[in-house]
């Protein structure tokens, strides 16, 4: 199943990819006490079949949904429904130019229409991004493949793997889980009338949606690579430069992380891991600083903006940050993780290396955090 959304009457929505009358998936309503309700299940035919991202609640105040197959061409459909289980078939994918098989949910832009991506498909059949108005008028804007190296491997992208994120201006942001080779997939940015630009080509297998947070970078997870090869948390910023944040160990931590990022009202993002050989988590990343240092011994804890170590020595927590050249950092400390309270510490540039500093022990817990100045 799909994630969850919570509509402007309160309740949660969600898709199943199987069960239902036909066992080929459904849309149900859920109260928050518990009490669940299914709005439709689908046929395989027309209305389509196995249902695999989340809805969304356009302006008008329906909600808007695609299947992974069925239809008249059992290549997926996208559809709408009301709250109280009205269902309109908007329209059925061919699986040729217009694309087969959407795998990720839809996003309004600020023009009113949807926006959306299929895995397979297109002109070149490595998947598209398409339009479609709330009343059904559909566009395909652009096909991966259009840009291919001489082995044929599609440099723009191919198996659209995110739910499209606004980027400001009617753009949008994306992934996809392949392109500069078979294991490492791409971020890619695109206007609404389908200008695409790949942002970053350096990620293994990205998973999930990413998510735009206030400091104007991209935070997204990948399934596999990091240095255990079980996946990360990853940041790009707006220039494309790649950091990996975060390797999963297939601990305590679990292994991975499927299911993107979600950025919440505290600021943090939310992720959860699906590794059957480790334990199922849901870990927090927080966007003013990527990973979290604890050392209750030294009573000192470093809260950073990238990849990080710490050690003690000379009456010291000696600690290191990883940089970009010519970004400007400022170091703020403060004696809890509250977002108000914090203070300047010292500020540097980044010369692309390892940013050190130390700091003394033994004055209580505090927390430092690094941020883009």
């Amino acid at each position: 199943s799909a994630a969850l959304i919570q509509a402007g009457d309160g309740n949660l929505y969600g898709t199943t990819y199987a069960g239902g009358a036909n066992y080929l998936g459904t849309v149900f309503r859920a109260t928050t006490n518990g009490l669940l309700t299914s709005l439709h299940s689908f046929s395989g035919t027309t209305d389509g079949a196995n249902p695999a991202a989340e809805l969304v609640q356009a302006s008008d105040g329906a909600l808007y949904g695609t299947t992974y197959r069925g239809g008249t061409n059992d290549s997926g459909t996208i559809f709408r429904i009301t709250a109280s289980g009205a269902f309109t078939l908007l329209y059925s994918f061919t699986g040729g130019a217009d694309g087969s098989a959407p795998h990720t949910g839809l996003t309004q832009g600020t023009d009113g229409n949807l926006y959306g991506t299929t895995q397979l498909g297109g002109s070149y059949g490595f998947g598209t991004v398409f339009r479609i108005s709330t009343a059904g008028a559909f566009a395909s804007i652009y096909s991966f493949g259009a840009v291919t190296d001489s082995d044929g491997v599609a440099l723009d992208g191919w198996l659209p793997a995110s739910r499209l994120v606004p980027a400001g201006g009617g753009a949008f942001y994306g992934s996809t889980e392949a392109g500069a080779s078979v294991f490492y997939g791409t971020v890619f940015r695109i206007t609404g009338s389908g200008i695409l630009s790949t942002v970053n080509s350096g990620a293994i297998d990205p998973s999930g949606t990413l998510a735009l947070a206030g400091d104007g970078n991209l935070y997204g997870t990948t399934l596999a690579g990091g240095s255990n090869d079980l996946g990360t948390v990853f940041q790009v910023t707006p220039t494309g430069d790649l950091v990996t944040l975060y390797s999963f160990t297939g601990g305590a931590d679990g292994a991975a992380p499927d299911s993107g990022l979600l950025l919440a009202s505290d600021g943090s993002l939310y992720g959860t891991t699906s590794w059957p050989g480790a334990p199922r988590t849901i870990f927090r990343i927080t966007t003013a600083s990527a990973a979290l240092l604890r050392n209750a011994a030294q009573t000192a804890s470093l809260h950073l903006d990238g990849s990080a170590s710490a050690t003690a020595a000379g009456g010291n927590l000696h600690l290191t940050i990883s940089t970009v050249a010519g970004r400007s950092y400022i170091v703020e400390q403060n004696t809890t993780l509250a977002s108000r309270g914090w203070v300047i510490y010292t500020n540097f540039v980044g010369d692309g290396s390892v940013f050190r500093f130390a700091v003394p022990l033994g004055k209580g817990p505090r927390f430092f955090r690094v941020r883009p100045k």
